[in-house]
């Protein structure tokens, strides 16, 4: 018996063709578990987990050159994924002046619940450390 192949076949609907993981048994209309796992890697997670954290107000993207090259720019996610769950540890930088228990329990919400939904895994731990910044915006006084 030939294999299938994953080339579309000429003819398909609207001129588009038909893969082997159109035909009936073979694609969505299995069962999940007997259609393959997926596997997200950590790195994956953390670029995530990071750009979820710049969405939330309050935060900071701190990311001077010096900071870049030995990896303290903020934020800075540190992710262990175990099978469905992700563990995450966090660096945010905060503007002056913010709230830090209110900006650090957005960022908290934020990633459990939009990082869950974005990758997939149950967001089991957010340990979250705030550091904060003096925003570009922030002017002083000399006299």
């Amino acid at each position: 018996m030939a294999a299938l192949s994953e080339a579309p076949v000429p003819g398909g609907l609207g001129g588009a063709g038909l893969v082997a993981s159109d035909l009936p048994g073979r694609g969505a209309d299995r069962p999940a578990a007997e259609r393959g796992d997926l596997s997200v890697a950590d790195r994956a997670v953390q670029h995530v987990i990071e750009h979820v954290t710049r969405t939330v107000p309050g935060t900071v993207v701190h990311d001077p050159a010096l900071r870049r090259l030995v990896g303290t720019a903020y934020p800075h996610a540190k992710v262990r994924v175990e099978g469905r769950r992700a563990l995450v540890a966090l660096d945010v930088a905060v503007g002056w002046p913010s709230s830090l228990t209110q900006v650090a329990a957005s960022v908290r919400e934020a990633v459990a619940t939009e990082g869950s939904r974005l990758t997939g895994l149950s967001i089991g731990v957010v340990d979250v450390t705030v550091h904060v910044v003096d925003t570009p915006t922030t002017t002083r006084r000399v006299q």
